[in-house]
């Protein structure tokens, strides 16, 4: 994905990793709460006996204007 659009549109790639970059802290945060904590809602990305690097990140398959992971399992 990232060869053509920065070749076609490089203003939307540069929006893009922006997108990422500014949301970092966020990223990192949902990570590290795979090493403690794995409930019903985390269980789809936060597999048991998996532990996170301390430099992991792991963004959101869908996020809102916050950021913030907006898909839930049920």
């Amino acid at each position: 994905m990232w060869p053509p659009l920065l070749m076609l549109d490089p203003a939307n790639a540069e929006s893009a990793l922006r997108y990422r970059f500014n949301r970092i802290d966020g990223a990192r945060a949902k990570a590290s709460g795979c090493n403690s904590n794995i409930t019903s809602e985390t269980a789809a990305y936060c597999q048991e006996g998996f532990s996170a690097p301390s430099n992991a990140l792991m963004f959101p398959w869908e996020s809102a204007f916050s950021g913030h992971e907006a898909q839930v399992c049920v």
